[in-house]
């Protein structure tokens, strides 16, 4: 019987230490590992999806298109660049937002299905791979039917040129009777102090982001910084392809001590231990590479794992795709 006594005093301890263990930076809410993972769905069934060669359920994740969770499991296909977040291995949420939105600002040049145009100050680039999603009448729409002023969703990976490689498109209607605009990228030349007559200005890759006082801002407690990864939804000032006037402005640098895997082409590089991959900053100074003699240098595609640390993933493994 002490023996016993023992063990149920020893467990309770272990107990206590494994729930205060659960405060950490990979809480979930749950006590569990948050762990991330960024990438085309290359295969998908009914009930799982593939992203970075690892099959996930869809059978109970939250669904998030367009900012909004609860959506059909029908309505993430394969071609999309998506997120999806796992607690202890169940998978919790797939998000899916394009890389960018707005009007086809030029003749689109080439021939299907390769082409390329301008969105938002942007080169986007189709091809024969790219899975092309519904047109603004509900059909399917394709590279065939591709026209300036088309608002277009394009969701794919940024190449060493700077332009956009995309492996999912879909059509939103026309310019100018929608002028929705949506961007990612890092801030730039960031100007103002947010306060009224010095609002914020600064650019995102092609686009000329101006704010309001109308503009949220969602995970920026002290203001906006520079260099700083975010999501931005607004509309084109009139006349304009390129100025956009932000209804919101996101954060969209992940947790610190988050797991992350991420797939993308290497750009911005100056260092193995500083480059960018699919808009986030990696250190793979002390990373073990796939193969062995792989050179990272800006466009070579790979998938890199590791966790969050001071807003860089610090990489684990580099694989070249």
């Amino acid at each position: 019987m002490k023996t016993n006594g023992l063990k149920l005093i020893f467990s309770v301890f272990l107990a206590l230490i494994l729930a205060g263990c659960g405060t950490s930076g990979t809480d979930s809410g749950t006590g569990g590992q948050t762990s991330i993972s960024k990438g085309k769905i290359t295969t998908k069934t009914t009930t799982s999806i593939t992203v970075n060669a690892t099959q996930f359920s869809t059978t109970s994740a939250d669904i998030v298109t367009e900012d909004s969770g609860g959506s059909a499991e029908s309505e993430i296909v394969a071609g999309m660049v998506v997120k999806v977040t796992s607690s202890d291995g169940v998978v919790e949420e797939i998000e899916y937002d394009e890389e960018l939105e707005g009007p086809i600002a030029d003749t689109p040049i080439g021939a299907a299905p390769d082409l390329s145009f301008t969105v938002l100050g942007n080169t986007v680039v189709v091809d024969a791979n790219t899975v092309y999603g519904k047109n603004d009448a509900g059909g399917t729409y394709t590279a065939a039917d591709i026209v300036m002023h088309d608002v277009v969703e394009v969701s794919g990976f940024y190449q060493m040129d700077g332009s956009l490689l995309a492996t999912y498109i879909e059509m939103n209607g026309i310019h100018p009777a929608n002028s929705e605009a949506e961007i990612k990228g890092m801030i730039a030349g960031l100007t103002g102090t947010g306060v009224m007559g010095d609002y914020y200005s600064f650019t995102v890759l092609g686009a000329t982001i101006n704010t309001d006082a109308n503009t949220q801002f969602d995970g920026f407690p002290s203001g906006l910084v520079e260099g700083t990864y975010v999501e931005v939804e607004g509309t084109l000032e009139a006349g304009s392809f390129t100025i956009i006037v932000a209804k919101e402005i996101e954060n969209e640098t992940e947790d610190e001590g988050s797991e992350v895997e991420v797939e993308g082409m290497v750009t911005g590089y100056v260092s193995d231990a500083d480059f960018m991959v699919n808009g986030i900053k990696v250190d793979a100074s002390g990373a073990t590479l796939n193969p062995a003699s792989l050179i990272i240098a800006d466009g070579v595609m790979v998938d890199v794992e590791g966790a969050m640390v001071g807003g860089v993933l610090v990489a684990k493994q580099v694989e070249q795709k």
